[in-house]
């Protein structure tokens, strides 16, 4: 199976894509070249790569095979783990069934499995990554920063275990919802008498309905990956999305979907549906109380989108046990959770509770026995 990375033309080492600049650039001499540039240039030395590998073979004599053991991947390994060749060093990599894109463990450049890349594998589209490695950390240091429940030491910068620029794999859905819903409602009002406070109170059935067009709502494809996470790093600006070329991987990993489009329309469809609701609901303005008795959701043009959007994942470990943080590659936007110190808990508590007690005794020493002084 075949492996991919970008050439440096200057000096021929890997390249990798720096967000920043929007430009490719090389570690090793400095430069640096536009994406478009760089792939022309990359695919003319495969071509004549090709050429030359195809002249060599027609040359080549046949050689006498050397009999190893008889241990062969089964069937189902195959389809979890690849062996491939790093086209920089030639080091043998092995890549689960859901990675498209790491780095050498040997040289550490960039490479790709090219054939996971093409076909219906292949993203329409890729949201380059705009967020640096060391911006990730700093947002790490300020994410733990004045939290008063953190534990002592959490925060440190060896305790990371491990941060990852990866491409992670969306459907990004279209679609239209039409929608309606019925409330109960009340208003009530009160009239003072010389005697009674008169309470009247007014009930109302109210009805709604709308519609509501949505664009590239973002569902993750990968089962791996928490929902949740995902969800909380939005929204992303998909005005900056560019057609996708495998250039913007370079030193990045990328993992393809394990989830079609087709797996993840109930989710993006339950998404639509919460978000149609909850626009109804803000029309319902100006009582006392609001219950919704009734909704419906329709739905229609349903159509997705296979893109690749950035993201750094971060895993830090305390007590034996790990805690993952996620950062939109493209925003900035950091999540997480953190562990909170039991004696940090219990310590703010009775201060919280001995200052309360303190406020509510010189409360009550100025109402009992301040007309004494």
């Amino acid at each position: 199976m075949e492996t991919l990375s970008y050439k440096c033309p200057a000096c021929d080492a890997a390249l990798k894509y720096d967000g920043k600049a929007d430009r490719m650039t090389c570690e090793y001499c400095g430069s640096n070249f536009d994406v478009e540039s760089v792939k022309a240039y990359n695919d003319d030395l495969k071509k004549r790569a090709e050429e030359a590998e195809r002249e060599q073979e027609e040359e080549r004599p046949e050689e006498d095979n050397v009999r190893s053991s008889d241990k062969e991947w089964n069937e189902d390994e195959k389809e979890q783990v690849g062996a491939f060749t790093c086209p920089t060093c030639g080091g043998e990599l092995l890549f689960d069934e859901h990675t498209v894109a790491s780095s050498c463990p040997y040289c550490g450049n960039p490479a790709m499995v090219k054939h996971r890349l093409s076909g219906e594998l292949k993203p329409e589209l890729v949201l380059p990554f705009r967020i640096t490695k060391e911006e990730a950390k700093a947002a790490l240091r300020r994410f733990t920063a004045k939290k008063l429940l953190l534990p002592k030491g959490f925060a440190d910068e060896n305790r990371i275990e491990s941060i990852r620029g990866i491409y992670l794999p969306f459907w990004l859905y279209t679609g239209k919802a039409d929608a309606m819903a019925s409330y109960s409602a009340t208003r009530v009002f009160t009239t003072r008498t010389p005697k009674y406070d008169v309470v009247r109170t007014d009930h109302y059935r109210l009805d709604r309905r709308g519609k509501v067009s949505f664009s590239n709502l973002p569902i993750d494809g990968s089962s791996t990956i928490d929902d949740a996470l995902m969800d909380s790093i939005e929204p992303f600006d998909f005005s900056s999305a560019e057609e996708f070329t495998t250039a913007y991987l370079a030193g990045f990993m990328a993992n393809k979907y394990d989830m079609t489009c087709d797996d993840c329309v109930d989710r993006a469809k339950e998404r639509m549906r919460g978000s149609a609701e909850s626009l109804l609901a803000s029309t319902v303005t100006g009582y006392s109380t609001t219950v919704k008795t009734n909704s419906a959701v329709s739905f229609s043009d349903v159509d997705a989108k296979y893109a690749l959007l950035p993201a750094w994942l971060l895993v830090t470990k305390y007590k034996g046990k790990n805690y993952t943080f996620a950062m939109n590659g493209q925003t900035g936007k950091f999540v997480g959770k953190l562990p909170v110190s039991a004696k940090r808990f219990w310590l703010y508590t009775l201060l919280f509770g001995l200052g309360i007690s303190a406020v509510l005794f010189i409360i009550y020493v100025l109402l009992f026995f301040g007309g004494m002084i």
